[in-house]
């Protein structure tokens, strides 16, 4: 009884193996994608080509006095000069001043 049963019993199918192997690939592309993606979006790679960085002299410029202040807002009218020679003064530091200190 006991071979008769044996030879009748069907071998278990493993058919989920290839699902599995599909699944797997599936999953490693994506990662790669996304590493890539990753590292072009930092920069690290790619990119179309270099960025060019202009770096800009951001430090406080001293304009001495007597010369043309290139941050002067444009003159109205009826004011030319006299209104700037006021503000520059005579003495004290040879640059002009942003600023002034009054006593009370």
């Amino acid at each position: 009884m006991s071979d008769k049963k044996d030879k009748d019993a069907k071998p278990a199918k493993k058919g989920g193996g290839m699902m599995i192997k599909i699944i797997g690939a599936v999953v490693l592309l994506g990662a790669g994608a996304g590493g890539v993606f990753g590292l072009v979006a930092a920069g690290v790679i790619g990119g179309g080509g270099t960025k060019v960085v202009i770096k800009e002299d951001n430090h406080p410029k001293l304009i001495r006095k007597g010369e043309e202040d290139p941050f002067a807002p444009p003159a109205k009218e009826g004011e030319g000069e006299g209104a700037a020679k006021g503000a520059e003064g005579d003495g004290g530091s040879e640059y002009h001043t942003l600023y002034f200190s009054f006593a009370e």
